[in-house]
């Protein structure tokens, strides 16, 4: 009990954790943790994970503890689920009871992820397939343009005007006063046109700086490559959409769309 005082008079937690640890005081650990494990001192659940999951310990682990310490290393993102799984399986005294509750809620989480990512995907296929209706429409039948306020000054329109097949229209001195960088894309969407660029630059500057796979960017290559991870690099690769070219499909519905329609005349 002396040395515990004087640890934690000084603030030497890690050495509290590993007493408690020594004698087998999971639950010890875990107060010490709730008790001074907050703000700047969240590492200690860490801490208290590794010494929890350390292969030199042959006894069976407080399963209490493990989860509780798993919990809050999970509400604290202190380290990346993954890691975490590679500490437990490097344990062989923990069994899959132990840490069941942990894994349920990581796969719980990973479902609610991937299902809001589907919602996403799908409603970009809506709108994919609505662009695409818009220009086989432009394509294949005139267009009729029904706005009869300038999308400017929103007074009515009168000659001459400018239209495009998004369907936005202006005066002809709104447009000229409003549009300040490019007079051949609509005014109003040329916002959103440029993040859409301004994305597609970022993409191909990850293309550039990728690295193959199997190799590594340091001089022991060698030794570090049979270590690499392929799979983890094609996840890395797909989810920068390295394999995707968004350019090509971007300049096909835009330029439709977005161009003039027609100038000093009123459809």
């Amino acid at each position: 009990q002396g040395k515990l005082l004087i640890w934690l008079h000084h603030r030497m937690y890690s050495e509290m954790l590993q007493y408690h640890m020594s004698i087998g005081d999971d639950a010890a650990l875990v107060s010490l943790c709730e008790a001074e494990g907050t703000g700047s001192n969240r590492a200690l659940w860490l801490t208290a994970l590794r010494l929890l999951t350390s292969p030199h310990i042959d006894r069976p682990r407080d399963q209490r503890a493990l989860q509780a310490v798993l919990a809050r290393v999970d509400e604290f993102e202190l380290l990346p689920a993954m890691e975490v799984i590679d500490l437990l399986s490097a344990c062989g005294n923990i069994t899959l009871g132990d840490v069941r509750v942990y894994l349920t809620r990581l796969a719980d989480r990973e479902e609610a992820v991937t299902a809001a990512q589907q919602t996403i995907v799908d409603d970009y296929v809506k709108q994919s397939e609505s662009i695409r209706g818009q220009i086989d429409a432009i394509q294949s039948s005139g267009v009729v343009f029904t706005d009869s306020k300038c999308d400017v000054c929103k007074k009515e329109l009168e000659f001459p005007t400018v239209h495009f097949f998004c369907k936005h229209s202006f005066h002809q001195h709104c447009f000229v006063s409003y549009c300040s960088s490019s007079e051949d894309e609509c005014p109003v969407c040329l916002p959103r046109h440029n993040e859409i660029r301004d994305a597609l630059k970022t993409q191909a500057s990850d293309r550039a700086n990728v690295v193959s796979f199997g190799e590594t960017e340091a001089d022991d290559s060698n030794e570090r490559a049979s270590e690499c991870d392929v799979f983890q690099q094609l996840s890395e690769y797909l989810a920068r959409g390295l394999f995707t070219d968004y350019s090509a499909a971007l300049a096909a519905q835009t330029v439709h769309l977005h161009t003039p329609a027609t100038k000093g005349c009123r459809q």
